[in-house]
């Protein structure tokens, strides 16, 4: 039994993954208990305490917490690596297009963005090719300037294994394709369920949860896409995504759209 507050996992994204699924999922088992919220979004304030932190979670309990954005910054991995020198990381990697379709109508609905995607995306684009991705990641400042249009760099999956993997035993980074959660959740869950340590549970509902069509129901404002804005985004991929198959020791059969079908 632990004795004081403390993550015993992160869910650290990525951002349209499932991730919200996936926590409620692990929140069913009897073993874990809820922190203050899902999203604690702390570990890259720059008035983080650590001991206000560790208070968030329930003293003598295992718990945990799922906020996406916490893949972007190596920050998040190296103050919860003082914290927890054991905690264990899930990262949940979607098709990075479908994924950056999922996220530019949730934006767009809570007003966080206006401008075209293909225009976001290119500037974007452009940011990282002068910086480069892991730095962009290990940079506070240029997290702190460009998170909320952070498209392309959350599917860098490979540099953020890396990242992370820099401050985080290998042997405590889950990485999850999102489909598999998608298509069969109990048994992607009774993975995470292995890989947390904790028995399996019978009984947990696989509820939907968090889907991009809740956002845009009656909203005009998402123009389409273009099948020439799919294929840039496609085109950008393919060497990332090449880097994350040699690094995750496996092809991964995302299936990238490549027409605008809606949100």
């Amino acid at each position: 039994m632990l004795t004081k507050s403390t993550p015993h996992f992160l869910i650290i994204g990525a951002k349209r993954a499932g991730t919200t699924a996936l926590f409620d999922y692990i929140m069913q088992h009897k073993a874990f208990s809820p922190p203050a919220r899902k999203e604690l979004n702390a570990l890259f304030l720059p008035h983080y305490n650590p001991i206000e932190y560790a208070a968030l979670f329930p003293a003598g309990q295992l718990s945990g917490e799922a906020t996406p954005i916490y893949s972007i910054t190596e920050i998040a991995a190296q103050r919860v690596r003082q914290l927890n020198p054991d905690i264990k990381i899930i990262l949940l990697m979607r098709e990075p297009v479908s994924r950056i379709l999922s996220e530019y109508p949730k934006q767009v609905s809570r007003g966080m963005v206006n401008k075209p995607l293909d225009e976001l995306i290119q500037d974007e684009a452009q940011r990282i090719k002068a910086l480069g991705a892991k730095d962009a990641i290990a940079s506070l400042s240029y997290f702190n300037r460009h998170k909320v249009t952070s498209y392309l760099l959350r599917g860098h999956y490979a540099d953020i294994l890396e990242v992370w993997g820099k401050h985080i035993d290998p042997t405590r980074l889950l990485p999850l394709q999102s489909e598999l959660l998608f298509e069969d959740p109990e048994r992607t869950t009774r993975r995470v369920f292995d890989f947390l340590g904790v028995d399996q549970q019978e009984g947990i509902q696989y509820k939907k949860i968090n889907s991009t069509s809740n956002w845009i129901k009656g909203d005009k404002k998402h123009p389409p896409v273009s099948d020439e804005t799919l294929e840039k985004i496609a085109s950008y991929y393919e060497p990332e995504n090449q880097r994350l198959w040699s690094a995750y020791k496996k092809e991964i059969h995302w299936q990238t759209p490549t027409t605008f079908t809606g949100y």
